[in-house]
């Protein structure tokens, strides 16, 4: 799972200038040649959205919209085309028990600030 406390264009690019971790390299079989672990990146956590991966072509796909974001919104901001599926569900929204985790991470609240 991949964690990004900003969605922009200009973090979600294209094509990136330096590569810090594998992602799915050109694919699947690219990723079981080198040996790597398990199958590669299942999801993107966003301030906007979360993001999966299509089964076949592994091209990253809109898998919910946060509470109060649009499509429009994620489009504008993602730097590449997005698989994006005809039902959009809605994510989930964190039970207290998830919240009161979350607030022991982050108990000045800096992160739900950057939102």
């Amino acid at each position: 799972m991949i964690y990004t406390m900003s969605h922009n264009a200009r973090t979600l690019v294209e094509k990136v200038d330096f590569n810090s971790g594998p992602g799915f390299l050109d694919g699947p079989e690219t990723w079981a040649a080198k040996g790597l672990p398990g199958s590669g990146p299942s999801l993107v956590v966003t301030p906007l959205c979360v993001m999966d991966f299509d089964e076949k072509s592994k091209l990253m796909r809109l898998k919910s919209l946060h509470p109060g974001v649009t499509l429009a919104q994620v489009v504008e901001n993602t730097g590449f085309e997005l698989v994006i599926p005809d039902q959009i569900p809605v994510t989930t929204e964190p039970t207290e028990t998830e919240l009161k985790y979350l607030r022991q991470v982050d108990p000045k609240g800096i992160v739900r600030g950057m939102l």
